[in-house]
């Protein structure tokens, strides 16, 4: 993140768009901690709130709608032969939780939008590890992405655009 201002100072996007919860549903030591903590742990919860809070201000800081997407449950394994798929990461209570806590960021900051793509992943043919979409189990692939931003994403990120103009994010070039 320490790139981050010089970058927005340079660009003045009117809209930062956030795709990250996968390496949140894993289990961490926080700093000056021997407990592993992940989500749904309270402590690990303020702290992820605390993380994702300040990375959408960062974001918001020259006037940007910040769009955070949700994310759909993962597989992590799924697509490796022989690798045991029962990864913590794999529970659908944390990315619920991590989800969750994106949700809670955003009610207390009307310039961020999020964009349910949980949802919309549950919505495809073959539910949310569609194989066409994900065959890992967790990462769209390069097709399916680009088919998803132009049928979906697309339309979705202009919404975004305007409600978090209306609820007071400026934009940056305007």
């Amino acid at each position: 993140m320490k790139k981050f201002p010089d970058g927005l100072a340079k660009a003045r996007p009117d809209l930062v768009v956030v795709a990250d919860a996968v390496w949140d549903t894993t289990d961490r030591q926080l700093a000056g901690e021997t407990t592993w903590r992940k989500p749904g742990d309270p402590t690990y919860d303020a702290y992820l709130a605390k993380e994702f809070g300040a990375a959408a201000d960062l974001l918001h800081s020259k006037g940007a709608v910040v769009a955070w997407l949700t994310y759909p449950h993962i597989q992590v394994g799924k697509a490796e032969p022989g690798v045991m798929a029962d990864y913590p990461a794999n529970e659908p209570a944390r990315i619920e939780r991590v989800n969750q806590i994106v949700r809670e960021v955003a009610r207390t900051r009307p310039w961020m939008v999020v964009i349910d793509l949980a949802q919309r992943a549950s919505q495809f043919p073959g539910g949310e590890f569609d194989e066409t979409y994900r065959p890992d189990g967790v990462h769209f692939t390069t097709s399916s992405g680009e088919r998803l931003i132009r049928e979906w994403l697309g339309q979705q990120l202009k919404d975004a655009l305007q409600q978090g103009r209306g609820a007071g994010g400026s934009g940056g070039a305007g």
